[in-house]
């Protein structure tokens, strides 16, 4: 049995990069629409309340979709697991042990409680 390998570049990877960028823009988003309520013409009119309300809309928007985004790239972890691809990034199951194991001979993930491959049958060390 080996310690899986992890590596970077599969598009499990670049689905994180993604939902990163996109909460820091609604942070960003949120802030401008802050900023754009305290404009004397925009308080004149009435809109400042709506602007801000736009704003947390945006960051709620930013966050939902952060949370999908990283769903999405976990089950491509996942599946890369199962069909005993190499895939990029940590699956969420794994950071309580800290390690993934994969057999030697075959190459098809298995637990750390396995005493024989569910794959192959070969006997794990």
């Amino acid at each position: 049995m080996s310690e899986h390998q992890v590596r970077t570049g599969g598009i499990e990877s670049k689905l994180d990069i993604v939902a990163t960028s996109y909460v820091l823009l609604s942070i960003i988003g949120l802030i401008v629409c802050i900023v754009i309520s305290q404009d004397d013409k925009v308080k004149a009119v009435g809109l400042s309340t709506f602007c801000i309300g736009f704003g947390v809309g945006v960051l709620v928007q930013g966050v939902l979709s952060w949370v999908l985004i990283k769903a999405g790239a976990e089950i491509i972890r996942l599946l890369k697991k199962i069909a005993g691809l190499p895939y990029a990034g940590r699956i969420s199951e794994t950071e309580g042990m800290g390690k993934s194991f994969v057999c030697t001979d075959c190459g098809a993930s298995v637990s750390v409680l396995d005493k024989y491959c569910t794959n192959c049958g070969s006997k794990l060390e």
